[in-house]
């Protein structure tokens, strides 16, 4: 058969919510409860200032299956993609569908210079486990997904209501360079190649359309911490926020600021009608997982985030 895999377009977006509730059926593996409309989908994947880029593969007019993707960014590493998920049905399957929409999702990686491309996978699928590891993808087994869902974020806004030695909020421009030198101190501790500057960290959070927010926290006006993050899209309940990273000063550690961050974004994800947040953490912080289980913040038991790295997309690029 030979199909061939271009752009989606408004006209394609009810065939391709048909798909996503099928998808829904049948590989969620999020277990997302569907509550996207139609009229909802073609308003955040269609407008104007949509995020979210689909491909489909087609064959005579007939819709194949779709690759869903949006492009996210790491504060200490640029531009990377974040794939939703790669759907084809079942009668199109084993004749090359998903490797073709995937290959064109790397085609815009190597254009953009993307550092990363990323995606959730299942461990119960251990067959596909098995080939995306002989393919060189990477999966972090040791890191857990966690989730906090709309109905859930005001239960955690109640640290807002109490008075507080620091402030937590957005950050302005002008708080950028301190941020940045706290990028630094990052990724000196987390032994990370940095490949950002100020000047690409301004330009990536202020721009027309922001790759990245930040959400500072300060003493007497000073910036001692961040929260990175990003907004990304479920196919499932709508636009959705992911924690990219978090840094407080040592001298500042073990008082609460990480959790009155995670509040911030919470009360941002909030009051802008977000359906969800995601974060990560290791499997290792077993305290700190039974607490957030304590304020309803459960880790995905047997999702994993998987990934190619520039220089290995790359080499498939050039195959």
């Amino acid at each position: 058969m030979s199909f061939t895999v271009r752009n989606a377009n408004v006209n394609d977006a009810a065939i391709i919510y048909e798909m996503i509730t099928l998808y829904q059926e049948e590989v969620n593996i999020r277990n997302s409860k569907f509550t996207n409309s139609l009229e909802s989908f073609i308003n955040d994947c269609f407008g104007n200032d949509s995020i979210v880029h689909f491909f489909i593969a087609e064959f005579q007019e007939n819709i194949l299956g779709y690759c869903g993707y949006t492009h996210s960014y790491n504060i200490t590493s640029g531009p990377s993609i974040n794939i939703l998920e790669v759907f084809v049905k079942k009668e199109y399957r084993n004749i090359g569908v998903s490797v073709f929409l995937f290959s064109k999702v790397i085609d815009v990686a190597f254009a953009n210079n993307s550092f990363l491309i990323k995606w959730a996978i299942s461990l119960k699928d251990e067959k596909l486990v098995a080939v995306e590891e002989k393919a060189g993808v990477f999966i972090n087994k040791d890191i857990l997904i966690l989730n906090i869902s709309n109905e859930n974020l005001k239960k955690h806004l109640t640290i807002f209501n109490k008075k507080q030695a620091f402030e937590v909020r957005l950050v302005k421009s002008y708080e950028l360079p301190d941020v940045f030198e706290c990028v630094k101190n990052l990724a000196i501790e987390t032994k990370t190649d940095l490949k950002q500057d100020v000047y690409k960290l301004m330009s990536a959070a202020f721009s027309t359309k922001p790759k990245i927010n930040v959400m500072v926290v300060l003493i007497d006006n000073e910036v001692f911490g961040f929260m990175s993050f990003y907004e990304a899209y479920c196919t499932c309940s709508g636009k959705s926020l992911i924690v990219d990273q978090v840094y407080v000063d040592k001298k500042h550690r073990a008082k609460g600021i990480g959790t009155s961050l995670l509040n911030g974004l919470f009360k941002h994800a909030y009051d802008n009608d977000y359906s969800k947040v995601e974060s990560s953490i290791s499997k290792f912080e077993v305290e700190k997982i039974e607490a957030l289980k304590e304020v309803g913040v459960f880790p995905y038991e047997n999702i994993r985030v998987a990934w190619y790295v520039k220089e290995d997309y790359k080499k498939l690029y050039n195959d």
